[in-house]
């Protein structure tokens, strides 16, 4: 675990490009503040520790989780907080993965990008001809 994190539960949150995307609802622990270098520092060590389909996307402090009278954490109502303050003014501060796009890099760590096609015309040309070329 991260070591300003107290404690964290993840919820669905619809997102315009993936329909629903992973956001992490985090309370610190006592002697570290909300930041957007603190952000960073949680989405680089999500990158590190989690698959690209556990990762949160985004990340919203908050003082402590909603909690039932046994101690377990209200997702529901997580969810339905998020619901109705979104797009509110004076709505807590959420960081999104992809506004730290740059310090994040692409890809997982270590992953390189795949190389460049070669003889892409060529390629596009014969996939064409195979394509429109019927057995008689």
């Amino acid at each position: 675990p991260h070591p300003a994190v107290a404690e964290a539960a993840v919820v669905p949150c619809p997102d315009e490009a993936r329909g629903f995307v992973p956001k992490a609802f985090i309370a610190l622990r006592p002697g570290h503040a909300p930041s957007a270098e603190l952000a960073l520092d949680l989405f680089r060590f999500c990158r590190h520790a989690l698959a690209p389909y556990k990762r949160p996307r985004r990340i919203e402090f908050m003082d402590e989780l909603l909690k039932t009278i046994s101690g377990k954490i209200k997702r529901a109502e997580l969810r339905r907080y998020d619901d109705a303050s979104r797009g509110q003014p004076g709505r807590r501060v959420e960081y999104r993965e992809c506004d730290f796009a740059e310090a994040l890099g692409a890809g997982r760590p270590g992953a390189s990008a795949p190389p460049p096609q070669k003889n892409f015309k060529l390629r596009l040309a014969f996939e064409q001809q195979c394509v429109t070329v019927r057995p008689t």
